[in-house]
Protein backbone atom coordinates (compact mmCIF):
# COMPACT_ATOMS: atom_id res chain seq x y z
CA UNK A 1 0.00 0.00 0.00
CA UNK A 2 1.48 3.46 -0.91
CA UNK A 3 2.08 5.86 1.99
CA UNK A 4 2.41 9.51 2.17
CA UNK A 5 2.73 11.61 5.73
CA UNK A 6 0.66 14.95 5.12
CA UNK A 7 2.70 17.61 7.66
CA UNK A 8 0.42 20.22 8.90
CA UNK A 9 1.05 22.93 6.15
CA UNK A 10 -0.02 20.82 3.83
CA UNK A 11 -3.26 20.06 5.59
CA UNK A 12 -3.45 23.58 5.59
CA UNK A 13 -3.21 24.45 2.06
CA UNK A 14 -5.75 21.22 1.87
CA UNK A 15 -8.47 23.46 4.09
CA UNK A 16 -7.85 26.32 2.47
CA UNK A 17 -8.45 24.59 -0.80
CA UNK A 18 -11.98 23.73 0.08
CA UNK A 19 -13.23 27.45 1.42
CA UNK A 20 -14.25 29.72 -1.19
CA UNK A 21 -13.68 33.09 -0.12
CA UNK A 22 -14.08 35.46 -2.51
CA UNK A 23 -16.58 37.70 -0.96
CA UNK A 24 -16.11 41.04 0.69
CA UNK A 25 -16.47 39.40 3.97
CA UNK A 26 -14.37 36.64 4.50
CA UNK A 27 -15.23 33.37 5.38
CA UNK A 28 -14.59 32.74 9.41
CA UNK A 29 -12.74 29.11 7.87
CA UNK A 30 -9.78 31.09 6.26
CA UNK A 31 -8.80 33.12 9.77
CA UNK A 32 -5.98 31.53 12.10
CA UNK A 33 -8.54 30.63 14.39
CA UNK A 34 -10.95 29.01 12.17
CA UNK A 35 -8.08 27.54 10.20
CA UNK A 36 -6.83 26.04 14.02
CA UNK A 37 -9.94 24.24 14.18
CA UNK A 38 -9.96 22.50 11.31
CA UNK A 39 -6.82 21.60 11.57
CA UNK A 40 -6.89 20.44 15.03
CA UNK A 41 -3.95 22.44 16.37
CA UNK A 42 -3.38 25.44 18.38
CA UNK A 43 -3.85 29.13 16.66
CA UNK A 44 -0.54 29.84 17.62
CA UNK A 45 1.33 27.12 15.78
CA UNK A 46 -0.65 27.30 13.10
CA UNK A 47 0.63 30.70 12.43
CA UNK A 48 3.96 29.51 12.14
CA UNK A 49 3.06 27.03 9.91
CA UNK A 50 0.80 29.97 7.94
CA UNK A 51 3.95 32.23 7.74
CA UNK A 52 6.45 29.43 6.24
CA UNK A 53 4.12 28.78 3.36
CA UNK A 54 3.86 32.74 2.88
CA UNK A 55 7.22 32.84 2.50
CA UNK A 56 7.40 29.59 0.29
CA UNK A 57 4.76 31.88 -2.22
CA UNK A 58 1.90 29.42 -1.56
CA UNK A 59 -0.75 31.40 0.12
CA UNK A 60 -1.67 35.27 0.95
CA UNK A 61 -2.09 37.42 4.24
CA UNK A 62 -4.55 39.93 4.45
CA UNK A 63 -6.63 42.01 6.92
CA UNK A 64 -10.43 41.46 6.11
CA UNK A 65 -13.53 41.31 7.99
CA UNK A 66 -14.39 38.03 8.64
CA UNK A 67 -18.44 36.70 8.87
CA UNK A 68 -19.13 36.78 12.86
CA UNK A 69 -15.69 38.60 13.98
CA UNK A 70 -16.39 42.82 15.16
CA UNK A 71 -12.80 43.77 13.97
CA UNK A 72 -10.63 42.85 11.04
CA UNK A 73 -7.79 40.02 11.14
CA UNK A 74 -5.64 37.87 8.71
CA UNK A 75 -7.21 35.83 6.58
CA UNK A 76 -4.84 33.17 4.24
CA UNK A 77 -5.78 32.90 0.33
CA UNK A 78 -4.16 30.37 -1.64
CA UNK A 79 -1.94 31.68 -4.43
CA UNK A 80 -2.12 30.21 -8.09
CA UNK A 81 0.96 28.20 -6.81
CA UNK A 82 -0.48 27.50 -3.55
CA UNK A 83 -3.71 26.14 -5.63
CA UNK A 84 -1.78 24.22 -7.44
CA UNK A 85 0.30 22.48 -4.63
CA UNK A 86 -3.13 21.92 -2.94
CA UNK A 87 -4.16 19.90 -6.53
CA UNK A 88 -1.24 17.49 -6.31
CA UNK A 89 -1.57 16.92 -2.44
CA UNK A 90 -5.09 15.93 -3.69
CA UNK A 91 -3.90 13.56 -5.89
CA UNK A 92 -1.03 11.53 -3.96
CA UNK A 93 -4.10 11.15 -1.50
CA UNK A 94 -5.92 9.95 -4.28
CA UNK A 95 -3.06 7.20 -4.88
CA UNK A 96 -2.91 6.71 -1.58
CA UNK A 97 -6.50 5.57 -1.54
CA UNK A 98 -8.01 8.34 0.96
CA UNK A 99 -10.73 10.70 0.64
CA UNK A 100 -8.65 14.39 0.76
CA UNK A 101 -10.98 15.58 3.17
CA UNK A 102 -10.40 13.21 5.68
CA UNK A 103 -6.81 14.39 5.77
CA UNK A 104 -7.42 17.85 6.81
CA UNK A 105 -9.19 16.71 10.55
CA UNK A 106 -6.62 13.70 10.71
CA UNK A 107 -5.66 13.16 14.16
CA UNK A 108 -3.39 15.68 15.54
CA UNK A 109 -0.03 14.06 15.68
CA UNK A 110 3.16 15.61 14.38
CA UNK A 111 2.47 14.02 10.76
CA UNK A 112 -0.37 12.33 9.44
CA UNK A 113 -0.17 9.11 7.96
CA UNK A 114 -2.21 7.83 5.10
CA UNK A 115 -1.57 4.50 5.99
CA UNK A 116 -2.61 5.31 9.44
CA UNK A 117 -5.85 6.20 8.15
CA UNK A 118 -6.35 3.48 5.76
CA UNK A 119 -5.70 0.97 8.77
CA UNK A 120 -8.61 2.42 10.87
CA UNK A 121 -10.90 2.05 8.02
CA UNK A 122 -9.76 -1.29 7.60
CA UNK A 123 -10.58 -2.14 11.22
CA UNK A 124 -13.94 -0.19 11.07
CA UNK A 125 -14.59 -2.59 8.50
CA UNK A 126 -14.06 -5.56 9.96
CA UNK A 127 -15.95 -4.62 12.83
CA UNK A 128 -18.98 -3.94 10.42
CA UNK A 129 -18.36 -7.39 8.91
CA UNK A 130 -18.75 -8.91 12.51
CA UNK A 131 -21.94 -7.06 13.50
CA UNK A 132 -23.55 -8.14 10.10
CA UNK A 133 -22.36 -11.67 11.01
CA UNK A 134 -24.04 -11.05 14.43
CA UNK A 135 -27.27 -9.99 13.21
CA UNK A 136 -27.49 -12.55 11.04
CA UNK A 137 -27.00 -14.81 13.50
CA UNK A 138 -29.71 -14.04 15.65
CA UNK A 139 -31.72 -13.91 12.93
CA UNK A 140 -31.54 -17.40 11.97
CA UNK A 141 -31.66 -18.60 15.48
CA UNK A 142 -34.88 -16.43 16.14
CA UNK A 143 -33.29 -14.01 18.09
CA UNK A 144 -34.52 -10.64 19.57
CA UNK A 145 -36.19 -8.51 17.61
CA UNK A 146 -33.78 -5.45 17.93
CA UNK A 147 -31.89 -7.50 14.85
CA UNK A 148 -34.82 -7.03 12.58
CA UNK A 149 -34.66 -3.13 13.55
CA UNK A 150 -31.30 -2.56 12.35
CA UNK A 151 -31.31 -4.44 9.79
CA UNK A 152 -34.43 -2.06 8.73
CA UNK A 153 -32.18 0.86 9.51
CA UNK A 154 -29.88 0.16 6.84
CA UNK A 155 -27.22 -2.37 7.79
CA UNK A 156 -27.96 -5.91 5.18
Amino acid sequence: MTSYAFTHAERILLHLSRCKNNDRVAPFEISSVGIARAIGRTRSHISLEINKLQRAGLLELERAPVKGLSKKVYVARLTPCGVAHAERLKRIASDCGVDWRNIITAPNNERTTVTVLNERCTRLQIELDELRTAIRCLNESGGIKLAEGLHESGIP
